[in-house]
């Protein structure tokens, strides 16, 4: 490019002449800053040329600004100040700079999504922190890094990527505070041991949409004594962060047989966050700052142990009666919030206390377990596999499901052992079975089939009350044509009566230290508004449903806001379809039961003439809990019996417009939980998380990432969200040419 200059050259009094001026003599690219248009760049010099005619040294290398700002100050004093305060206006305009997203070979990448995405990774898959500071994944994500602009650059290792967790955590928090806000939820909560630290999980369950729905609030570790009066306080802080009013919103309290956990539940129900409870926060949060900086390195505080959790529940289950007339004064008022054995739970202490009595059921399984090891063994184990034959599978002595799994895949390898396997006759004498205890093993598996298909059933996290009831009937209806036959079916038919009784204190005085499984006022309810199982309430049941759901929905008016209508009836999103309750073929068990609901159902209709029909609701809000009474009766006399097959919240659904009363007090009662099967999963889950190589993971940071591991679908949308939101404006700095 050829260098000229102006044919008439500027003074230093022309400064408005000035800026108009082109360079003709500029490199590729636009100009940076005014002063480039008082000067002509040679790029085959590398000289810059001053335009101003009186200038006496008119040459400066280069193009930089600083270096041409430096000559108008030397020589030009005048046209610096003016071409200075031109540039701070031209610095001062925000600048179209495109940050996000970069785009490497077409795919779109910015630093907030790679961020968040790097956080999923060591939340969401549980990957370990270290995971970020491998080569290979250094060599990922480097050229994505580099694509960016060099503001946005940053550095992606174990050290910087878990700061972020708090702020990504704190966000998917907000999202299942607005879930929750209005709500009426159910509690889930349970407690486990991980070596030498002892953490609680919590679960709420509630209606969205239509859908039955769980989220986990909180996986914390237990700093304390397990007391009840420590996990209601543990419980209570989680609650807070959620802005759940335990008064209010808590309809139920789903938990296991700890005695620790019950008295919890209970004591949760009637005292609100005080200071003692600020006092235990305070110590909470206090050590879990001093383990925030813990990642994967260090060990935590020890928490108590095995031995002192059982010690303490035991100590309780003495006290508690004691404590709850002394210490603290229960309102027993009409409505308040109930307290839920575990359907799943209950089922397997009912099979334990049945083997236990059969002592010579026991010496069988035995002996299919020892013949279980002895197939294990290397070499025959590989002749198993050259006869393409299943491996037998070897029991966890304190889980019967695994015991049965195990007797039905020695029971399968029978005709090869009988027939193909090469015995010695010292290995044959010693551990093959005989005809007798083969027989046994069979009447075993019999008589455990129908409460192993039941568990498999009771493991759905959204089953509700009625349908635990009637997988419950379904199991003693077939253990009852057994029952002559077999000591083992009589032995679980008397568990499961004996279990399904409440428990009371030992003074019986002072009530229920354990509700019954069944025959409560919430079951009642639920079974009432479910028109596949309402039949099978008495008459008596029935008028208890009906009180339960007067007092819940006077509390649920407390809940509105009076300027809006119900939060239940404003959803209009339909109900999504679960699987059914029901196995497609029907177990034994399973088709006595429905034999027996057909029955009830055809008593029903006779007794009130059923015809289906619509009411109209009064809206008068004096007469409401009248009218609510009327609405009540209306179903009770026609709402006819619907399939046991059939999905109770898309019905209510169907009859969402016609009567939502009904349907917001239907979502939720069928939204309280049968089992706490989702906490049994959320522990789990932690072991996976809090694998021995990241045993030292502070408190602060497993709660964080089990929340975001257990929570998977409120994170994808909160990043979905997160990633569509347009980034502020970014003003250049003062500095910037």
């Amino acid at each position: 490019m050829s260098t000229t200059t102006s044919s008439s050259s500027p003074t230093d009094m022309d400064v408005e002449e000035v800026f108009p001026v082109k360079k003709k003599g500029r490199p590729p690219g636009t100009a940076t800053h005014p002063v480039h248009a008082l000067f002509v760049y040679s790029p085959v010099d590398k000289i810059s040329r001053c335009t101003v005619k009186t200038c006496t040294r008119p040459e400066v290398l280069n193009y930089h600004a600083g270096n041409l700002m430096k000559h108008l100050k030397a020589h030009h004093r005048k046209l610096h100040a003016t071409t200075l305060a031109e540039a701070n206006k031209f610095n001062s305009a925000p600048k179209k700079r495109k940050l996000y997203p970069s785009t490497l070979n077409g795919v779109k990448m910015s630093k907030p999504a790679l961020q968040v995405h790097c956080v999923r990774l060591v939340t969401e898959s549980g990957l370990s922190f270290k995971v970020l500071d491998y080569p290979a994944f250094q060599d990922i994500v480097k050229p994505l890094i580099d694509s960016m602009p060099a503001a946005d650059r940053f550095a992606i290792s174990s050290k910087t990527i878990p700061e972020h967790i708090p702020e990504f955590t704190e966000l998917v928090r907000d999202r299942i505070r607005s879930e929750l806000e209005g709500k009426m939820v159910s509690l889930k909560v349970d407690g486990c041991t991980k070596r030498h630290r002892y953490f609680v999980g919590i679960n709420v369950q509630f209606t969205l949409n239509g859908v039955s729905v769980v989220r986990t609030l909180a996986v914390e570790e237990m700093l304390q004594a397990a007391t009840a009066n420590n996990l209601r306080v543990l419980i209570g802080i989680a609650l807070k962060k959620f802005r759940i009013d335990a008064r209010l919103q808590l309809v139920a309290f789903t938990v296991d047989s700890g005695a620790n956990y019950v008295l919890a539940g209970k004591l949760l129900a009637e005292l609100q966050v005080g200071d003692e409870e600020a006092t235990v926060e305070n110590a909470v949060e206090s050590a879990k700052e001093t383990t925030a900086e813990t990642t994967e390195e260090t060990a935590t505080p020890t928490a108590q142990t095995v031995e002192e959790v059982e010690v303490q529940q035991q100590a309780e289950d003495d006290l508690a009666g004691d404590w709850l007339h002394s210490s603290i004064e229960l309102n027993q008022d009409d409505f308040s919030m109930q307290g839920v054995r575990c359907a799943c739970h209950t089922v397997q202490l009912s099979v334990g206390d049945a083997l236990k009595m059969e002592k010579d059921l026991n010496k069988t399984i035995d002996a299919v377990r020892k013949l279980a090891k002895y197939l294990l063994r290397e070499t025959h184990a590989r002749e198993l596999r050259i006869a393409k034959m299943p491996l037998p599978q070897l029991d966890v002595v304190t889980r019967w499901g695994s015991t049965y799994d195990m007797l039905k895949s020695v029971a399968n390898l029978r005709n090869f052992l009988d027939y193909t396997f090469q015995w010695s006759n010292s290995a044959r004498m010693e551990y093959d079975l005989s005809d007798e205890e083969w027989e046994r093993v069979d009447g075993i598996l019999e008589d455990l089939k129908p409460v192993r298909l039941a568990t498999t059933q009771l493991q759905r996290e959204d089953i509700t009350l009625g349908e635990f009831f009637a997988v419950w009937s379904g199991v003693v209806l077939a253990l009852e044509k057994r029952k002559h036959a077999s000591s083992l079916a009589r032995g679980l038919l008397k568990a499961m009566e004996q279990r399904a009784k409440a428990v009371p204190y030992k003074d019986r005085s002072k009530g229920n230290k354990q509700e019954p499984l069944f025959h409560y006022p919430s079951f009642c309810a639920a079974v009432f508004l479910d028109p596949r199982f309402m039949a099978l309430l008495t008459p008596e049941q029935v008028q208890e449903a009906k009180s339960y759901l007067l007092d819940l929905s006077d509390r649920m008016k407390n809940l509105e806001d009076p300027t809006s209508p119900q939060s239940e009836s404003e959803s209009d999103s339909g109900a999504e379809s679960d699987e059914d309750m029901l196995l497609e073929d029907e177990d034994e068990g399973t088709a006595l039961f429905r034999g027996l609901l057909e029955n009830k159902n055809k008593e029903r209709l006779a007794v009130t003439g059923a015809a289906q029909s619509s009411t109209g609701a009064s809206n008068n809000k004096a007469s409401r809990r009248a009218t609510l009474r009327a609405l009540l009766d209306e179903h009770d006399r026609t709402t006819p019996p619907l399939s046991a097959k059939e999905n109770v919240f898309t019905y209510w659904e169907k009859q969402k417009m016609l009567c939502p009363e009904l349907y917001a007090l239907a979502m939720v009662v069928l939204s309280i939980p049968a089992s706490q099967v989702s906490v049994e999963r959320l522990f789990s889950a932690l072991r996976f998380i809090l694998r021995p190589q990241r045993f030292g993971l502070s408190s602060r940071h497993v709660d964080d990432v089990m929340f975001l591991h257990a929570n998977k679908d409120v994170v994808r949308s909160v990043v979905e969200e997160l990633l569509q939101k347009k980034p502020p404006p970014r003003r250049p700095s003062a500095t910037e040419d």
